[in-house]
């Protein structure tokens, strides 16, 4: 992993080798997430006994949803940025951002020791589900409602967590902030260079059109104008820049899927 922190001193030729390895490796993920069955948890696992104790919210399935969305960002980036040369300025933020908060996600619903915090932080990545699906069809009156009303799916989560054992409620009831995970990651997941919460928020920036992002990291060219004191800005992105981030989203996927095999081979044991 030290290739992303000694990245910064990469001439041209460095940066397009990675890219060129780093490519093939994402194709790789987008097949297997393309398989039936390629992450199910094997009887006898230990997320597979998680699965059990937050049946029907089951970790391996938010798990495995939260993988195929990280997977599916990076292709895209990969397909848009070194199969296609593509070099837009804020896109291959937006879809890192996506990368990396996905599977910082993932980590952090896998990533506890004990059973019980690994079912509630599944149970309040769907609370912040159905609140976000609730807030959505709430402005659109000409899509029907859910079945259930989000106060009673609410309710569902919580007697699962109940049956699991976990005393705090309310602790499952507030869901969760976007950003948490990736902080948790960023701490725990041993991923070098300016780390998961920096990449993340870098993208962040680009996906929301925040000039401290794009001024601060693009190459910029500036021209006159015929306002005295105002300069057009021109900006561009290159290999090296749109490599970045995309590089920690690979160490994050790689810290996810070593934790993935471990609970989800009948050989590790937990709570």
């Amino acid at each position: 992993m030290s290739d992303q922190r000694e990245s910064r001193a990469w001439g041209e030729d460095q940066v397009l080798e990675k890219w060129h390895e780093i490519g093939p490796l994402i194709d790789v993920l987008a097949q297997r997430a393309d398989t039936p069955g390629e992450w199910r948890a094997a009887p006898g696992s230990s997320l597979a006994g998680d699965d059990r104790a937050s049946a029907p919210y089951q970790v391996s399935h938010a798990v495995h949803q939260c993988l195929l969305a990280a997977i599916d960002h990076a292709h895209a980036v990969k397909r848009l940025v070194f199969d296609h040369q593509e070099l837009h300025t804020s896109a291959p933020g937006s879809l890192s951002r996506g990368f990396i908060e996905n599977a910082a996600t993932a980590y952090w619903i896998l990533h506890p020791s004990g059973r019980a915090e690994r079912v509630a932080r599944t149970l309040k990545w769907h609370v912040k589900n159905a609140n976000d699906r609730s807030t959505a069809l709430s402005n659109v009156p000409e899509i029907p409602p859910p079945r259930r009303p989000v106060g009673e799916q609410i309710q569902s989560m919580l007697d699962v967590a109940r049956r699991a054992r976990i005393e705090d409620q309310e602790y499952v009831r507030r869901g969760y902030r976007p950003s948490q995970p990736v902080e948790y990651a960023d701490v725990h997941a041993g991923v070098l260079g300016v780390g998961v919460l920096f990449s993340w928020q870098i993208c962040s920036g680009f996906a929301h059109g925040r000039p401290w992002a794009s001024m601060g990291v693009l190459e910029r060219e500036e021209l006159p104008t015929a306002d005295p004191g105002v300069v057009d800005m021109r900006l561009s992105n290159d290999f090296t820049r749109t490599l970045f981030p995309v590089l920690t989203g690979m160490h994050l996927m790689e810290a996810v899927l070593k934790l993935h095999r471990a609970r989800s081979t009948a050989t590790f044991t937990s709570r």
